[in-house]
């Protein structure tokens, strides 16, 4: 193989983020040999100076052209993938790295894709040994981590594991940029289009490695509602859609370790009081706002057009460096064991912190075997488990702390 890492969509927002971070922490190191790809040799060149990596290798093509995909993929061991929407523009690569058996993270939060990725590709990538591993960034590493984290924390305290856990996205600082508002029109549009992706999307089950029988009902905070534990009020998390469906994911990979009627929720915390209850008809009213205009083709249109960024648009480079995200998970056991834990980025969660923690993950897969991580379709936590917690930690400025446990 020529690269160990491909960066595909080097010159997107996050895109050119993760080709810096890998530049800078391990390419001038001389400790990965990487190459950028995309479709604008005119971006791609100008990045590469900018970086002070001029001689580094530029792949030029399109997100449709499988001919080019294909002797991408058979040019290095990984490819980093952050062109977006991946439901418009992912396939034809998850198909070249199915076909080549080469492995693939990327940073997608569009459960309705992933979905058909599963059916479409998880028996092949299975036979050829590629190991696809979606969600890489803060949708879904915090919560897909931070549930493992908690998990061994019951196990090593309370000799069971959690029966149920709540994750509570308590503050950040950071931005949205115009692709990931345009992966949510995007899916929006899709589900109401087709509904089996519709259920997908309202199904916490749905992208479960096997089905299983009798699962319970899950809750899910659906509006403005007051923790009876905290007092604090709580609203929906907007990454809750996809969060649950990697969890529950993890948990089937594994063999159901955290049993068939694991219970498992997101929200957001927004405080107590008056100040709490104010902030969550604010955030709720927005949500409901912008969902009902993302629902219907003439309102979406103005959306894209007009308000929301536009791709490649995104967060000031001083937001990008300097925010933060702040979560806790609360677990409770079957014999009335409690366990916390606090969870922590530094960067923008959806950009800064998110280039750190895809890039290490790919780098801790390219140094994980095939026999220690599965292949075909697999998540964070069920194919690097508690080694990337512990690398993250290390490199990417993300920690997991715990905070109690009775």
């Amino acid at each position: 193989m020529k690269f160990d890492i491909v960066v595909w969509g080097a010159t997107s927002f996050v895109g050119q983020l993760v080709a810096e971070y890998l530049v800078e922490h391990y390419v001038k190191k001389g400790e990965l040999n990487i190459a950028f790809a995309g479709r604008n040799k005119q971006k791609l060149e100008p990045l590469a100076h900018k970086l002070n990596v001029p001689t580094l290798p530029i792949l030029i093509g399109e997100a449709q052209d499988e001919t080019f995909l294909t002797e991408l993929a058979k040019q290095t061991k990984l490819i980093i993938s952050t062109v977006g929407p991946y439901a418009l523009y992912g396939e034809p690569l998850i198909k070249a790295c199915v076909e080549q058996g080469i492995d693939y993270c990327d940073l997608t939060g569009e459960p309705q894709w992933i979905w058909l990725m599963l059916q479409r590709y998880e028996a092949a990538a299975k036979a050829s040994g590629a190991r696809i591993m979606h969600c890489c960034g803060f949708d879904s590493i915090p919560s897909d981590l931070g549930v493992l984290k908690l998990q061994q924390l019951a196990m090593q305290t309370h000799s069971q594991p959690c029966q149920q856990i709540h994750y509570r996205f308590k503050n950040s600082k950071g931005g949205i940029s115009g692709g990931t508002f345009t992966s949510m029109l995007t899916a929006l549009e899709q589900i109401g289009k087709d509904k089996k992706q519709a259920r997908v999307l309202k199904t916490p089950y749905s992208l479960m490695s096997e089905k299983v029988d009798n699962m319970p009902y899950q809750t899910a905070v659906k509006g403005l509602e007051k923790d009876p534990v905290s007092g604090q009020y709580l609203a929906p998390f907007i990454m809750a859609s996809i969060n649950t469906k990697i969890v529950h994911r993890t948990n089937s990979l594994l063999g159901m370790p955290w049993g068939k009627d694991f219970l498992y929720d997101e929200a957001m915390q927004l405080g107590a009081g008056f100040k709490g209850w104010r902030k969550g008809i604010a955030l709720v009213s927005g949500l409901l706002t912008f969902g009902v205009l993302a629902s219907f083709s003439f309102t979406r249109s103005i959306l894209q057009r007009y308000i929301v960024p536009k791709p490649g648009q995104g967060p000031t480079m001083d937001t990008v460096k300097n925010g933060f995200f702040n979560v806790e998970l609360y677990g409770s056991t079957a014999n009335g064991g409690k366990v916390t834990l606090k969870v922590t980025g530094q960067g923008d969660p959806g950009y800064g912190s998110t280039c750190q923690m895809i890039s290490e993950t790919a780098i801790l897969l390219l140094q994980k075997t095939p026999e220690q991580t599965g292949v075909g379709f697999i998540t964070a936590a069920s194919g690097l488990g508690l080694d990337l917690v512990d690398r993250l930690q290390k490199h990417a400025q993300v920690t997991f702390t715990q905070l109690s446990v009775d």
